[in-house]
């Protein structure tokens, strides 16, 4: 099976990883095919494991004694990236926005769906099935209400977030 693991919070903040170690770290975990899209934590690779928690606990454990930091990542079958994607209400989108999801695990993005209530001139958001889909306005991702609220410790531990024109070059 493909699949897509994606690294929360690495190459931002002074934790930095060389995709050629992140690569090769995939490799000596027996994983084939392993190819790393742009430098922001995105790995592909195939196995024969169909245990999706699993593999996580397994990549999560690795890469974090490798690199030595709390690795929070998030794997999905390439199947899964493209039936979110093609879920996403909000593409395409015009030119002035961002197109992004923000993956999540235990139910956090109902959460932050259920409370927040953004600027539609600046962003709107949708729930959808353990993502949070968002566009935003160019130049306010990283200030916007949502992005401010994001950045709080207690989504910062169950969420990343990945512009969809990156997602597309996982799947393609």
């Amino acid at each position: 099976m493909k699949y897509i693991a994606l690294l929360r919070g690495i190459n931002v903040g002074g934790r930095n990883i060389k995709m050629t170690a992140l690569r090769d770290c995939f490799v000596g975990m027996g994983y084939g095919q392993v190819k790393t899209i742009l430098a922001s934590g995105n790995v592909m690779f195939e196995t024969d494991i169909q245990d999706v928690a699993a593999l996580r606990a397994k990549i999560e454990a690795r890469v974090g004694k490798q690199f030595g930091y709390r690795a929070i990542i998030f794997v999905y079958s390439e199947d899964v990236i493209k039936k979110i994607l093609l879920a996403d209400p909000f593409a395409p989108v015009d030119s002035n926005f961002h197109d992004y999801v923000a993956f999540f695990d235990g139910g956090f993005e109902k959460r932050l769906g259920d409370f927040h209530s953004p600027d539609a001139d600046v962003e709107r958001t949708q729930v959808g099935d353990g993502v949070l889909y968002w566009v935003v306005q160019k130049g306010m991702t990283l200030t916007s209400r949502l992005a401010k609220e994001m950045n709080q410790s207690i989504y910062r531990e169950h969420c990343t977030v990945r512009n969809t024109n990156t997602l597309r070059k996982l799947i393609t």
